[in-house]
């Protein structure tokens, strides 16, 4: 078996990689965060927008029964 030496220059290049991966890495954790974000805010909205549905539907019948 045939040993390589393992040189500085190959150790900064791997440092780099690593590097920039985790650079890659934080910047899709920040696209994710967001779309997480925004569709927890569309679900409160819907979330919202049913029980305003529900109520108007409630006094709809309570309106009905008067007649």
């Amino acid at each position: 078996m045939s040993e390589e030496k393992v040189t500085l220059d190959f150790l900064a290049h791997q440092i780099r990689v690593l590097r920039d991966d985790m650079l890659s890495l934080k910047e899709d954790m920040g696209v994710l965060t967001a779309i997480v974000l925004r569709l927890e805010r569309d679900a409160a909205r819907t979330e919202a927008r049913d029980e305003d549905m529900l109520m108007q539907m409630r006094a709809m019948v309570r309106q009905d029964q008067r007649f």
